[in-house]
């Protein structure tokens, strides 16, 4: 035991000079392997900023795509109401240009005209009446076949008239085919004027 003393205390200064060296090498390998985790606490640190950042992007990016649907769904919600109202507008101003038509021909009184004075018979039908009858369609389908029967009556109305005119010549239209004339104006008015009330 005396003799190992001896040799420490002999080979103290080697032996200072290892354990020192051996000190300075762990001391390395702790300072390596902490600023292996710094770098890794600093790479992960970095990974959840650029997580979050791409997550902020994201969350931007679908809330401008819901602002854009939900300012697509407003455009088309406001075209589907000016189409109705343009829809509604054809419809009624068809209307009323039938129901002004049934009055002239009504004040007319046809019976007292010979076949070959009559007037043209082509405002009978409005121009409008198939695209009227199409929106009507769309409004209310009672509406819409209240209105197309409507100009099936005007239709008649003037076939009868230009029968007459045909077969006639000269001579005073028949109480018959002016009665027929009269009915069918007198159904496509009170047709007109229901439609008109189921599309105000």
């Amino acid at each position: 035991m005396h003799c190992l003393f001896c040799w420490i205390n002999h080979n103290a200064a080697a032996l200072t000079a290892i354990f020192t060296f051996l000190y300075l090498i762990a001391t390395i390998l702790i300072f390596n392997e902490a600023r292996k985790s710094a770098d890794a606490a600093t790479e992960a640190a970095q990974a959840a900023k650029d997580n979050a950042l791409a997550a902020k992007q994201s969350a931007s990016a679908a809330q401008s795509s819901a602002g854009a649907a939900s300012e697509s769904a407003a455009l088309m919600r406001q075209e589907f109401y000016d189409q109705a109202d343009l829809g509604r507008s054809i419809v009624q101003t068809t209307i009323d240009s039938a129901i002004a038509t049934i009055d002239h021909w009504r004040s007319l009184g046809i019976q007292h005209y010979a076949s070959t004075q009559l007037p043209p018979t082509d405002d009978l039908i409005p121009a409008t009446a198939n695209s009227a009858v199409e929106r009507a369609r769309r409004i209310s389908s009672q509406a819409a076949a209240k209105l197309s029967s409507a100009f099936d009556d005007l239709r008649r109305a003037r076939r009868e008239l230009e029968t007459q005119r045909d077969v006639s010549g000269n001579r005073p239209i028949p109480a018959s085919s002016s009665a027929k004339f009269e009915s069918s104006l007198n159904s496509a008015f009170d047709k007109l004027m229901h439609v008109r009330a189921l599309v105000p």
